[in-house]
Order: structure tokens, then sequence, then C-alpha cells
């Protein structure tokens, strides 16, 4: 005989209290996308003990009407994301996407989860299996803010849509971004500051107002297997940053610019990269940026870029990949095809010394506009 329901989900809820888990609906959240749901989730954390303690979020819309403020060891974790985008098709009656454990900010909430500016550094903060999503485009709204320094975050299996930034990291260490789908956003992964952060097996895509992933200071950064995809103005901006490997990715724009790498000692490698054309010609650039810029841009000291692959379908005369400043930098194994140019790689002569250039193209193909230290080693 079947036991009712009702009796199961009895059952759930004492068994996940047992064991330090919180189910909301438990303590009077509503996932009906009309009820304020912040004050129960911030009741509960607020009650959590230095061993923190565990939010179960299940399918619904849940609206929150302020900030969600996690802590120490908090895990805020639902059942699955459900549908992922506005694009698809919403059944009625239900708030897009449709499914999943969903957390909805209302009007003029900045924030959905955060870790407020200010404090010492917070350990093992975890966010996962849940979909979060803005509803009000004028408030530069945030699905996961963690504004200060904190350490061992794990953020796995979260969608974020219609946000200004879907997810932003304020001095990570040891983050972990795995396995998310971050678009429909102006920019879907800013990380401010950090070392030894890994971002993994992510799908991301922004709007032509901003970077879509966007880097700042970053420390032995692992950057692989993810998707980028348009339309933000950058796909990737990596700056100030040292000793990060960016591996195993698909970027796709239509805008030059795609990639942008300032800093020392990084390695850009086995990515593939397409510029393809958003209708029937090459788009107008966001920034103003010329056909000089570059869809790739390198600059600093020390930087590798190799076994990469870009197709193009930029203007024949536009650079594909341009080395904008610095010294030592080195480029091999490089395949750009697609349509043709006279600058498929660009070295600022003045600005750069003793780049090196390894079978990446042939002579007609390279510009070293002059550089007296330039060395180039042509395709046999």
């Amino acid at each position: 005989m079947k036991r009712p329901l009702a009796l199961v989900w009895l059952a759930l809820a004492s068994a996940h209290a047992s064991e330090g888990v919180y189910l909301i609906t438990d303590h009077g959240a509503k996932g009906d996308n009309a009820f304020d749901n912040s004050p129960i989730l911030n009741a509960l954390i607020s009650g959590f003990g230095p061993e923190g303690g565990t939010i179960l979020v299940p399918v619904g819309d849940f609206r929150l009407q302020s900030p969600v403020v996690v802590k120490n060891h908090v895990t805020i974790r639902g059942v699955n994301y459900g549908q992922r985008s506005h694009v698809d098709p919403t059944p009625p009656g239900v708030f897009g996407p449709a499914g999943g454990s969903k957390l909805i900010l209302g009007a003029g909430v900045a924030a959905g989860l955060l870790l407020p500016a200010g404090g010492p550094a917070a350990t093992g903060i975890t966010i996962r299996d849940l979909a979060i999503s803005g509803s009000d485009s004028a408030v530069p709204q945030v699905g996961i803010d963690l504004d200060r320094a904190n350490e061992f975050t794990r953020i796995s299996g979260v969608n974020c849509v219609s946000l200004r930034t879907g997810i932003h990291l304020r001095e990570a260490t040891k983050a972990t971004v795995e396995r998310c789908w971050v678009a429909e956003c102006s920019s879907s992964l800013r990380i401010e500051g950090g070392a030894e952060c890994l971002v993994a097996d992510n799908s991301f895509g922004g709007q032509p107002g901003r970077a879509t992933c966007d880097l700042d200071a970053q420390d032995r950064l692992l950057f692989t297997g993810n998707n980028v995809f348009p339309d933000g103005h950058t796909g990737l901006r990596l700056t100030a940053s040292s000793a990060c490997n960016i591996s195993h990715n698909t970027f796709t724009g239509w805008y030059t610019g795609m990639v942008q790498i300032e800093g020392n000692m990084n390695l850009f490698a086995h990515n593939t990269l397409s510029a393809v054309r958003n209708g029937v010609s090459w788009p107008a650039d966001p920034l103003g940026r010329d056909g000089f810029f570059g869809f790739v841009r390198l600059g600093g000291n020390d930087n590798v870029l190799e076994s990469c692959t870009l197709y193009s379908w930029q203007p024949e005369g536009d650079c594909r990949i341009h080395c904008a400043s610095g010294e030592r930098n080195v480029f091999r194994n490089l395949d750009i095809g697609a349509l043709g140019s006279k600058r498929k790689i660009f070295v600022n002569g003045e600005l750069t010394s003793w780049t090196r250039i390894t079978h990446s193209g042939v002579a007609a193909e390279i510009d070293l506009s002059g550089s007296p230290t330039a060395r180039v080693t042509y395709d046999p």
C-alpha cells in the first residue's frame, strides 16, 4: 500500500531536520511567486551555529523581497534548476523559465544571495541545483553576490537569468563555479581578486553592454571546459592576472575583442574560437573598437597562446590576434581559418619586444609592424 504523499513529505522533512537540512516550506515558505520568503530564509540562516546548515528549496517560484544573507558553512540547494531559458516555451500560469527550485528577486531587490561587504573572510559557502531569476530591469540585480573575501566557495548546477550580473565573487580563494548555465544576463560572471579558483564546464552568455566573463586580479585561475556564447561585447576579459590557465573552452562572438588577456605568464591553449556574423554582415562594435583591435587581444609578459583554432568571418583586413604590448609573448601552432587577412596575427612593433610566433601562418598573414626583435617560424 502506498503512503499518502503528505505523509511522505512529513517523513522527509523530519529526516531533513535531524540531519541539519531545513526544507523551507516546513517553515512557512511559499513557492507561489507572490509571498515574501526572505524573512523565513534569513531567520533559518541566522539560527545556524558555527557548524552551519543546509537550506533546501523545493520545486516552486520563491520570491525574495530582500537579500538572503549567507554566512560560513551555509548550503543553499534546490532539487533541480528546471527549464533554463526564457527563449524556451513556458507553460501557462508559470513564471518563466518554468520548473525547478527557483528564487525570484522582487522589484528593487539588488541581490538574491548576499555575503555583505566588510567583516572577516567567509568560508565553506555552497549554492547548488537551483535557479535564480531577476524581475526588475531598472535595478542592477545580482543573483549571487559574495561581496567580501571568501574561501572554498562552491557554486554548482545554478541557472541565472534576467539579471544584471549572474554570479559575483570578490577576493575568492579556491572557489569553484561548475556546471552552471548563466545567460540572458548583462554579465554572467565577475570575479574580482583571488587565487586558485576553478571555473569549469559552464555555459555563459551575456549582453552587448557588458563583458560576459569579467575576471580581474586572478592568480592561478583555471578556466576550462566552458562554452561562452553571444552576445556580450567581450566574452572573456582577464585583467591584471598571472599564471592562469584558460584551456579547452569554446568561444563564439560577433564583435572584435571576444577574448582579452592582460597580465603575465598566462596560458591560453586548446580553445576553439568562432568570429561569426550576426546576420548578413559583421556588426558594428558596441564599444567602437575598430578592425585592428583583434578578436583575441593579448598584453603583458611571458604569455603563451598555443594550439588553438580560430574560425573568423570578420572583414578580410581585420586583425584576428593582436599582440598589443609586453615582452617574450609566444604564439605557436595556431590554426586561423575562414576568411583571409593580412593581419591574422598583428604585433605592435612599438610596445612589444621578443615576440615569438611559430607555425601559425605564412608571411603574408602576419604583420610585425616593424618590430626589430620579433621572431617568426612560418608554416613549412
